[in-house]
């Protein structure tokens, strides 16, 4: 089974398109997926092989004064994109 997750951070780095767009290649595979999914996209459809676990970004784990570093892509490197690739090694 494949695991992944789409929770929107503030700051899109991507169109939400592209990264469906990209998640629909996957589901066609046929592979079992596992896909934790931001509730404000429930209303999207996907095949039987993939099993949607609705859930929301939580970054209430992270300091509040956390320091990001120096140099870094402003739009992606941001502490929401950091809490969703954390959360996939949970």
């Amino acid at each position: 089974m494949f695991v992944t997750a789409f929770l929107r951070p503030k700051t899109g780095y991507r169109s939400v398109d592209v990264y469906f767009s990209e998640f629909e290649k996957l589901a066609g595979t046929g592979v079992p997926v596992l896909l934790f999914l931001d509730k404000e996209f429930l209303d999207r459809s996907f095949p039987p092989n993939v099993r949607v676990i609705p859930t929301t970004l939580d970054t209430s784990w992270v300091p509040h004064d956390v320091v990001l570093p120096a140099h870094r892509n402003e739009t992606k490197d941001t502490v929401e994109y950091f809490c969703i690739q954390l959360m996939k090694m949970q």
